[in-house]
């Protein structure tokens, strides 16, 4: 937090007025963050609006009417959001494209897990090429991200550098209280193991301390076949795992299923803000996701340490 609020205080302290803002995110996550540290100063538009897998989006033309608008594009970079080409194709805004201020890509500086080494292809299913892109399921990638994206807000809008910087700065320290607090919460129940749909989840459980003891997917938007959903029911009992995650929008009458014949329960947990309707900013996914867990842990007899 330390280095990131050093990389905030480098910004330039300029004042002034002008237009607002105009910031278009591929994800509600992106939009969240930017409103947190654009206030009024900024118009925020998400192609996503929360319950949706962000590899499968639909690019439609109100979304490029948008985007051709928009002084910022904030988006996840890597291979994670397909359809991003073709929005900044039928956008046709050049502030916005590869390599210009306004192309923001928010996986900047972030430590990416599974990283494939080798071939990749598709007979390995969604695998991505980079490393795992649900790095924004962490508090400390948030404060990152945040740190990013104030850097490219000031410097298209530098009369209002200050105002982002104050901003951003409070929101990185919010973020940080709010990961030591639910990192306490969760403390007894530290380890605790869970079974995901999609490995969505790896990234929050490095930043919370939970086991992910293995996928129904067993490899990445392909649907198991029957063995592989016995193993992983199998593997289940085997290790006394109690909780299945699935998101929003992956199959939740089989997640049932495989919690049911392995004495769990399942989860429907929001990888993304406005993934359920209650969850409105990144600090209330976070909140919801750790509150639904701990309630979890706590009804299927899951021992406090």
């Amino acid at each position: 937090m330390r280095l990131i609020l050093a990389t905030l205080a480098l910004l330039a302290l300029t004042s002034g007025a002008g237009a607002k803002l105009n910031i278009v995110t591929t994800t509600p996550d992106f939009a969240d963050l930017a409103r947190q540290v654009g206030g009024d100063k900024v118009n925020v538009h998400s192609v996503m609006k929360g319950p949706e897998n962000m590899h499968n989006v639909v690019a439609k033309p109100t979304e490029m009417v948008a985007l051709n608008k928009a002084d910022l594009f904030v988006h996840s970079g890597l291979d994670a959001e397909p359809w991003r080409d073709n929005l900044l194709k039928g956008a046709r805004n050049p502030r916005v494209m590869a390599g210009k201020p306004g192309y923001v890509d928010m996986s900047e500086g972030i430590a990416l897990r599974d990283v494939p080494t080798g071939k990749v292809d598709r007979s390995m299913g969604d695998v991505h090429a980079f490393g795992n892109p649900h790095y924004t399921a962490s508090p400390a990638n948030a404060q990152r991200m945040a740190a990013t994206l104030v850097r490219a807000m000031a410097a298209a809008d530098p009369g209002n550098a200050q105002f982002y910087r104050d901003n951003a700065k409070k929101l990185v320290i919010e973020l940080a209280d709010l990961h030591r607090q639910l990192k306490q919460k969760l403390a007894p129940y530290a380890g605790l193991k869970v079974v995901t749909f999609h490995k969505a989840w790896d990234y929050f459980a490095d930043a919370f301390g939970i086991d992910v003891v293995d996928t129904i997917e067993p490899k990445p938007a392909i649907t198991p076949s029957p063995a592989e959903v016995k193993k992983v029911i199998d593997v289940m009992r085997q290790r006394g795992v109690k909780i299945v995650i699935c998101e929003t929008y992956d199959d939740q009458d089989l997640a049932r299923y495989v919690a049911d014949q392995a004495g769990a329960v399942m989860l429907v947990l929001p990888d993304h803000v406005h993934g359920v309707e209650s969850v409105d900013t990144y600090q209330d996914l976070f909140r919801y996701d750790v509150d639904k867990l701990v309630d979890a842990a706590k009804r299927t007899g899951v021992e406090a340490k």
